[in-house]
């Protein structure tokens, strides 16, 4: 087990890394990375809610194994996205403002 000061130490110093990490990611993308990602999206959207329809047709889940297995794919279409794309989740929001695309 860790020594709290030390637990202590290594959560601040974990907290400014996050910090410099959400406050370095201001790119803007272009309307035609913003368009792609957001059709990428909605596709993933769309085949995550057909494999949940199917799932709970098929058989009967508890609703926490139905919430863990919805975390779980959400987890891996944001991994897909950023593989498919090499663009982060979070920089489309913004950019969509940014280019008045909403």
């Amino acid at each position: 087990m860790m020594d709290p000061t030390k637990r202590t130490t290594y959560e601040e110093e974990m907290q400014k890394v996050r910090y410099e990490l959400m406050n370095t990611t201001k790119e803007t993308l272009t309307r035609e990375q913003v368009l792609n990602c957001v059709s990428l999206m909605e596709k993933a959207k769309f085949d995550a809610q057909q494999k949940m329809y199917e799932l709970v047709r098929r058989q009967r889940l508890p609703p926490d194994a139905v919430n863990q297995i919805i975390k779980f794919e959400e987890l891996k279409a944001g991994d897909l996205f950023f593989i498919e794309t090499n663009i982060e989740e979070s920089l489309v929001e913004p950019s969509i403002d940014a280019l008045d695309m909403k």
